[in-house]
């Protein structure tokens, strides 16, 4: 019994030390983000405020409503995590960028039902899709600009590569954010 009572101790030390080091980290990060702010644009300290509201989905077109139906995974957010809230009004909005070649139209429709879906509607600028030269077998155009009116598409006539298509899209987003992911996130 001792044994494990000494295992249990050890671990919640281990805990408390790594929180330390992670509380260290952020605000050194912190301090190292407002330092290069005049440089590389405002930095925007997030304070609690009020709470975040349930998110309602969109609004979707009728042909596109199952499409971005999914089961989400249970909650597994510490307490703390779920009750802290934001002034939205203070945050950017944000344009989301996502390149594909060869993607799958399932794991992509459930890629943009999930930011629709659980992303502030306030926030959310765009959904650009940059098609990268895909054969019509994986283009998908028509169904993918029916998925909700914040999806836009953008068709590269020959494969440009990932980083080209990225800076595609940023270039045709004028969002203050931009946020690149993968087509193949859920």
């Amino acid at each position: 019994m001792a044994a494990t009572t000494q295992r249990f101790v050890l671990l919640i030390l281990a805990l408390v030390i790594f929180t330390a080091a992670l509380h260290f980290w952020r605000a050194t990060a912190m301090l190292q983000l407002q330092a290069a702010a005049p440089s590389r644009g405002t930095v925007l300290l997030l304070e609690p405020t009020q709470p975040v509201k349930k998110l309602e989905p969109f609004d979707v077109l009728p042909d596109a409503r199952q499409r971005l139906e999914f089961r989400m995974p249970q909650e597994g957010r510490p307490k703390e995590c779920i009750e802290r809230t934001y002034n939205l009004s203070k945050m950017p909005g944000v344009a989301v960028i996502i390149p594909y070649l060869h993607e799958s139209l399932e794991l992509m429709e459930h890629t943009v039902g999930s930011l629709i879906n659980n992303t502030e509607p306030s926030l959310l600028d765009e959904i650009l899709l940059i098609d990268d030269g895909n054969e019509a077998d994986h283009a998908f155009a028509s169904i993918l600009k029916r998925l909700h009116p914040k999806v836009k598409y953008h068709r590269n006539a020959e494969r440009q590569g990932l980083i080209k298509a990225k800076v595609t899209g940023a270039d045709l987003t004028k969002s203050p954010v931009i946020l690149f992911m993968e087509p193949h996130c859920i």
